[in-house]
């Protein structure tokens, strides 16, 4: 989806795959991502992401499973990049964010960006309106389950 990007966002190229991370968009900090593939994702190193270091289907669902949406990925290799769900979906963690899968246009402090989901602010205690900051009571627990995007 065509989305404008954040002057912090950092981008990591692949092969096949793209992958950008807006640091102070709304990560979790759950670390989901570094658990499932530690070569391709570790934040000690330096770039942190190395979308070589596995095959490129494997970076694609690990994305797909961020809790936040701090990371996209872009596929340059003709497979296709995410696809909204169709009919749009909303739904509330039991810590408060709400989480909305679908073709959306999300209204934030960097303008209007196109996202096929976001996890929105629940409890009026985010600094990243309009999405959850998980600075309230929706933080999530390390142990949380990530939602999976699949």
């Amino acid at each position: 989806m065509n989305r404008p990007r954040r002057a912090d966002a950092r981008s990591y190229r692949g092969e096949s795959i793209f992958v950008s991370y807006e640091p102070n968009s709304a990560c979790t900090g759950v670390i989901a991502c570094r658990d499932c593939r530690p070569e391709v994702f570790d934040t000690a190193r330096r770039p942190w992401i190395q979308p070589t270091a596995a095959p490129t289907a494997e970076i694609e669902q690990i994305v797909r499973r961020c809790p936040s949406g701090a990371r996209q990925y872009h596929r340059m290799d003709g497979a296709g990049d995410e696809s909204p769900t169709r009919p749009t979906t909303i739904s509330r963690r039991p810590e408060g964010a709400l989480v909305i899968r679908g073709e959306l246009a999300v209204d934030t402090t960097d303008g209007v960006r196109q996202e096929t989901w976001a996890v929105l602010c629940g409890c009026g205690a985010t600094r990243n309106v309009p999405c959850c900051d998980h600075n309230g009571p929706s933080r999530p627990s390390r142990s949380s389950p990530a939602d999976s995007r699949s």
